[in-house]
């Protein structure tokens, strides 16, 4: 990750994949391939392109467990059409929710779409 605040994708894969190696937690699936996609490699923000960009890069790969670790109040249809396209394809696709807590937690997408 390049963003200096970046850290939440690495954390996250951590908790899935993290090895048994003797140097900290171990992931709930640590044998997991896991692959990086930065939604974000100048740390400006992720834009509806570089989302939909990864998740065709994860389609591509294959079936498996997609982390979306974003969020957003405004309901996104592109996004929503490509998380299904990847649901067809075979791959779970899991969201954040809840990451606002002291603005009341509000309804966010992609964690809100119907296919969660």
């Amino acid at each position: 990750m390049t963003g200096r605040d970046e850290e939440h994708g690495t954390a996250v894969a951590s908790v899935v994949g993290a090895p048994s190696n003797g140097l900290g937690l171990v992931g709930v699936y640590p044998q997991a391939a896991l692959q990086a996609w930065d939604a974000s490699p100048t740390g400006d923000g992720i834009g509806v392109d570089d989302v939909i960009a990864g998740l065709d890069a994860a389609i591509a790969n294959g079936p498996g467990v997609i982390n979306l670790s974003l969020g957003t109040t405004v309901r996104n249809e592109l996004i929503e059409d490509m998380v299904v396209v990847a649901i067809g394809s075979g791959s779970v696709v899991v969201a954040a929710a809840g990451n606002d807590r002291t603005r009341g937690s509000p309804l966010e997408y992609r964690r809100a779409f119907p296919t969660c």
